[in-house]
């Protein structure tokens, strides 16, 4: 062999060993994220956050984001030629894709029945500018509004007050509203394992009297919300018997296992009669379902809408509950 050449075979040899690294590398890259993915995909669908070491993977997961890291797999496998891996993920990734507005999405249609009580809850993000805000959620023109980081400074209420001449105004802690048409008769308000916060309100409004539970959950997905759940179910136990309504944002997707317990006592008023995805954050692509309101079942949910807001990262809630028929009234009628 010519002594010229030698370095050109040891070059070519050095080459192949480079590219065969990257290759086995690849592959090693394809495989591990693909084993990520498909434990992504047990978690959300069958352990979803009953462990609070794997609950932040199902929170940060919505089937959205499940889809997107699916096709991104799919495409590794396909890149390495191991297609038999490529079409299964992708099968999967289609199929979190197809589930999404089948889990999601609701058709209802409203009948505008008279005598309803219209409830609105927004998270207004702290912002600042008291005019946008005071529109936006008089064009709902509620009898009960409930607000979580409200942004509203001690300077602001009288112009709160001025602006809802026909509500009474309360100014709750940790920057928590509730304005109503009726009267409000009591309040109590307590942390959630310092994880969050609540109201609890008793409002008489049109001969009835409604309890009002408005809440705010931590935003950190590291978490458990164990601690916080735990307190709400028991208020909502303990209230389970009375005309409740809670509105609040939990910061917790409404596919959670901890609203389970929620469903034995009241509607989820989107769930029941709203029309379009249920997601309400963070705009302008909602991902997630984390702001609420609920309802006892001695109403029946007419209507709910889920509200674009043009200052926050959250969509409001606007229902329609049918006022129910007092006591006094079924026993006359039987």
């Amino acid at each position: 062999m010519n002594e010229k050449h030698v370095p050109v075979l040891l070059a070519r040899a050095n080459s192949f060993s480079i590219i065969s690294l990257l290759r086995q590398s690849a592959l090693l890259l394809g495989n591990l994220l693909g084993g990520i993915y498909f434990i992504t995909l047990i978690i959300h669908w069958f352990i979803k956050d009953r462990i609070d070491d794997l609950a932040v993977v199902f929170y940060m997961t919505p089937l959205p984001v499940l889809a997107v890291l699916g096709f991104l797999v799919a495409g590794i496998h396909q890149l390495n030629r191991q297609n038999r891996l490529a079409k299964v993920t992708l099968a999967f990734a289609s199929m979190c894709l197809v589930a999404w507005p089948v889990q999601s999405l609701s058709v209802s249609s409203a009948t505008h029945a008279a005598g309803q009580v219209r409830l609105f809850f927004s998270n207004t993000a702290n912002y600042k500018d008291t005019n946008q805000k005071v529109e936006f959620i008089r064009q709902d023109d509620a009898d009960i509004i409930g607000l979580v980081e409200s942004g509203i400074k001690e300077r602001h209420q009288s112009q709160w007050q001025a602006a809802f001449p026909d509500h009474q105004v309360a100014f709750l802690r940790k920057q928590m509203l509730v304005m109503t048409k009726g009267e409000i008769i009591s309040q109590e308000s307590g942390t959630l394992n310092r994880r969050g916060y609540y109201h609890l309100l008793k409002i008489a409004l049109r001969g009835e009297q409604f309890t009002l539970l408005l809440v705010d959950v931590d935003a950190d997905p590291m978490r458990s919300r164990a601690v916080v759940f735990e307190p709400l179910q028991k208020l909502i136990r303990a209230h389970a018997q009375e005309k409740l309504i809670v509105m609040g944002d939990f910061n917790t997707p409404l596919q959670s296992t901890y609203f389970e317990p929620f469903r034995e006592h009241l509607y989820q008023a989107f769930e029941t009669s709203g029309s379009g995805l249920a997601e309400t954050w963070p705009q302008p692509v909602p991902l997630l379902t984390i702001d609420h309101i609920w309802v006892s079942r001695k109403f029946e949910v007419d209507h709910c809408d889920l509200i674009w807001s043009p200052f926050s990262d959250h969509r409001a809630v606007a229902a329609r509950i049918d006022f129910p028929i007092s006591e006094e009234l079924v026993s006359k009628i039987e």
